[in-house]
């Protein structure tokens, strides 16, 4: 018989898992970090536009520099202050960009903050820029190692504006209480003058006498007049206010009785409806006499003073925090020079000689001092050769701002 062999077993396989379910597992896993990195730079750009928008929004003038004077980053506000694009001031030294100078000032704050790594403030005033600035610059340090510094600007025109006024006022109130005391004693021997002369003029006879009393009389009044404008300069010579119109005003006082001003033209150019001011009358009455006075010494040879008037609503270029009517003189004299101009409210300046109607000392000293008790503004602009235009702010009396 044949014998009959049984085949073997076939080996049994073994299957790896799918290389498809591994590349589906590499894709999932791809597309997470994707999304990931994606979620991470969206939130870095808007990290950056928050802080470049923050950064811009500030007022202060702000630039970063590195430690070779190159200006890395600027803000709008400095971009603005230059007049030039940002992209246009990255890059430029700042001495340059700044000074128009080839090298750093020995004061530079950035290069005393490199040479000892402290920060460095200091005030720049400089015709480069325009305006005064306060600087302050502090380190940007990597690794403990001052690698720049961020330069903070603030334009402070208006505190040094303030400042001037302030020291103005502090030398004017001590003026003014010089002033008070000798008022208060000038005026009490003008009364007695007054009073003997009174007495004399009843008790004699001769026929001159009278005439030369009354002249005598004129003068205890004209100085009697100067105390009643050194009281106004005091602080005694409080206003009494009442409400004024005023064309009523302007009329009453181009009209006084007062030599010294007939020479000039005045020209007056009113608003229709005018607000009523709330003040005293006769002080009011008293600064425009002066600046009636003062035109017609820069206009000897006669000519037009230009008298405006026009409503100003709050906010509406009006410096006062209120409804004001704006008074504007205008003449056509001589002007004041810019190197003086600072000094026309101090008591006694000029820039005349004395004659028959100059030498009023307190002049446009007294015009502030009354100007500033009715809560009002007073401001001189003026030109050279060109004239001189007075500009008076007070406060309108009604309640409603016009539209």
């Amino acid at each position: 018989m044949t014998s009959m062999t049984t085949p073997p077993p076939s080996p049994t396989l073994s299957r790896d898992p799918p290389q498809s379910t591994n590349l589906e597992q590499a894709n999932r896993e791809l597309s997470q970090e994707v999304e990931r990195r994606q979620e991470v730079e969206r939130q870095l750009r808007e990290a950056n536009e928050l802080w470049q928008t923050t950064f811009d929004s500030m007022p202060d003038f702000i630039s970063i520099h590195d430690r070779e004077y190159r200006i890395v980053k600027t803000n709008k506000a400095l971009s603005n202050l230059l007049e030039r694009q940002q992209t246009d001031i990255v890059g430029q030294k700042c001495f340059t960009l700044f000074h128009g100078t080839c090298f750093p000032w020995d004061t530079c704050p950035h290069r005393l903050l490199l040479a000892n790594g402290q920060p460095h403030s200091c005030e720049v005033i400089d015709p480069h820029i325009g305006r005064p600035l306060h600087v302050s610059v502090f380190p940007i340090r990597k690794d403990g190692e001052v690698v720049g510094s961020i330069h903070i600007a603030r334009d402070i025109s208006q505190q040094k504006r303030l400042d001037e006024e302030r020291q103005k006022n502090k030398n004017l109130e001590s003026i003014a209480v010089l002033c008070g005391g000798l008022a208060h004693d000038f005026n009490n021997l003008l009364t007695a003058v007054s009073g003997y002369l009174d007495l004399a003029k009843i008790e004699m006879a001769s026929a001159r006498l009278p005439d030369w009393l009354d002249r005598a009389k004129m003068v205890t009044n004209l100085a009697a007049e100067l105390t009643q404008q050194l009281l106004m300069f005091s602080k005694g010579g409080h206003p009494t206010f009442t409400e004024i119109s005023v064309p009523t005003l302007l009329q009453q006082s181009l009209g006084s009785d007062k030599i010294g001003f007939s020479h000039i033209s005045p020209e007056l150019r009113l608003a229709n409806d005018l607000w009523p001011i709330s003040g005293d009358h006769h002080q009011l009455s008293t600064v425009l006499q002066n600046i009636f006075y003062n035109a017609a010494e820069a206009m000897p040879n006669g000519g037009r003073l230009t008298i405006e008037a026009v409503n100003t609503p709050s906010g509406d270029d009006c410096p006062l925090d209120k409804d004001a009517v704006l008074l504007r003189l205008t003449d056509e004299g001589t002007g004041i020079s810019p190197e003086i101009i600072d000094k026309v409210f101090d008591p006694y300046f000029t820039t005349t000689a004395k004659g028959a109607i100059k030498g009023k000392g307190l002049g446009l000293a007294l015009c502030h001092a009354i100007i500033t008790k009715h809560h009002g503004q007073i401001s001189i602009a003026s030109v050279k050769d060109h004239g001189t235009t007075v500009s008076i702010y007070l406060p309108a009396t009604h309640q409603t701002s016009a539209c």
